[in-house]
């Protein structure tokens, strides 16, 4: 009898037990492709999860940045409101004393100027009422610092705060055309020369 023969007639006698053997050996081969399954979704569920902390510390990291920049942007508008304010009652304090040394050493120029000079007082009421809106407004962009707010909150108030630099420059331009406005007219009828004075009101007018 051949060897093949005896494998045979040894495979028919104990194939029950043979499959048996094959069922174990398939249930821990499909055990260890589970087991490594899992691991595979382990490592994945990991990889996801660094990322998501990763772009959370990356967002905590730009709030704070974003915060601390609207907090030295909010200090230094305050700063800026506050010296525009001192300008525009130095201007203010220097126009009425201007009137009053026309009345009472140019009377005659008197009519030709309170024109100009309610122009400027004009221009100065509305650079107050504005401060007062944009300090109120300063104020609760402060007071939001306080509470929970997200990137996208602190941008659009950057990009507002800005805005506001540009109003702000204007009112420098705006309260130094007046100072100048002043003094050319101021100057001229200190030192006599009424003609040059009389030359930059008509100008001015």
């Amino acid at each position: 009898m051949t060897c093949l023969e005896v494998f045979s007639n040894w495979v028919e006698y104990n194939s029950g037990q043979i499959q048996i053997v094959i069922g174990i050996f398939a249930f821990f081969v499909a055990v260890i492709a589970l087991i490594k399954i899992l691991e595979q979704i382990k490592i994945s569920n990991n990889q996801t999860q660094l990322s998501i902390n990763q772009i959370d510390s990356l967002n905590k990291e730009r709030l704070f940045d974003l915060r601390l920049r609207l907090t030295i942007r909010i200090g230094e508008q305050f700063k800026i409101l506050r010296n525009l304010q001192d300008e525009t009652n130095a201007v203010s304090q220097k126009l009425q004393i201007f009137l009053i040394e026309i009345k009472n050493n140019h009377e005659n120029s008197l009519n030709g100027l309170s024109g100009i000079a309610d122009f400027h007082r004009e221009q100065i009421t509305n650079y107050f009422e504005l401060m007062n809106t944009k300090f109120k407004e300063t104020h609760e962009l402060q007071k939001s610092l306080d509470k929970k707010i997200d990137i996208n909150f602190i941008e659009n108030v950057l990009e507002e705060v800005e805005k506001n630099q540009i109003i702000y420059n204007s009112m420098w331009d705006g309260i130094i055309a007046i100072e100048k406005n002043i003094n050319d007219i101021w100057l001229p009828l200190k030192t006599g020369d009424v003609m040059q004075a009389a030359k930059i009101k008509h100008n001015l007018n």
